[in-house]
């Protein structure tokens, strides 16, 4: 059970619920980077295809192998959201998408400057979902997790 130290409570009547939800605070954020990522896999298999993606976003950069680097985003999107979310091999894809976000980060984003707009990208955008897969990859899947189910914290 977590505990809230010295906090003070805005609603000390709700101390009792506040604590039995707070083990479900790690595993709901855990969840929600996975389910919030998944989205972004989608149109990816559905409009472009592994080869849109590398034709349209990679190469038109200048990121190649584009095919390779394609599907490999593709699968992360997918697969290790599904794995974020549940908690299933959380390390390895937590550090596979954080090294993704940074470099979307450092290569696409930060020419357009830091704050998100309609006009282009921005930083802070893809920096919020490093720092994200970050944690994760600091915390793991956590006790709420097939990672735990089976006993492997890798």
């Amino acid at each position: 059970m977590a505990t809230r130290g010295d906090t003070k409570l805005y609603f000390p009547a709700l101390a009792g619920i506040y604590d039995a939800l707070a083990d479900w605070a790690y595993p709901l954020l855990r969840a929600t980077a996975g389910l919030m990522l998944l989205p972004h896999a989608w149109p990816k298999f559905m409009v472009a295809g592994a080869k849109g993606v590398a034709a349209n976003t990679l190469a038109r950069r200048g990121i190649e192998p584009a095919l390779p680097l394609a599907i490999l985003i593709m699968f992360l999107e997918s697969v290790g959201a599904i794995c974020i979310t549940i908690g299933f091999l959380t390390r390895p894809f937590a550090l596979l998408l954080l090294i993704e976000l940074l470099f979307i980060t450092f290569k696409v984003q930060i020419p357009n400057g830091w704050f998100f707009s309609a006009q282009g990208g921005g930083a802070e955008f893809t920096v919020m979902w490093a720092v994200l897969f970050l944690i994760i990859l600091i915390r793991g899947g956590g006790p709420h997790s097939v990672d735990r189910v089976i006993g492997k914290e890798f």
